[in-house]
């Protein structure tokens, strides 16, 4: 649980950065469990170049499909 909890923070972190590097000066909002959420629910269906490009886009930091979907009840709460 608690390596799922730190990937989460280090992706929210790290988009939160290429957010605000592109709105500059700019409120910022967005929900970083949704977008993980919808990343790994995407890679859990996707094979060859597409999961390689999604697992790419969290830089190795996403949990994989399965440690999510075990561990999913839990981060919820």
């Amino acid at each position: 649980m608690e390596s799922l909890c730190a990937a989460n923070s280090t992706f929210a972190v790290d988009l939160l950065r290429k957010l605000c590097e592109k709105k500059s000066g700019q409120n910022v909002f967005f929900s970083p469990f949704s977008i993980s959420s919808a990343l790994s629910m995407v890679l859990l269906g996707s094979r060859g170049s597409t999961e390689a490009q999604i697992s790419k886009v969290g830089q190795n930091k996403v949990i994989g499909c399965l440690q999510w979907a075990d561990n999913f009840p839990a981060f919820a709460a």
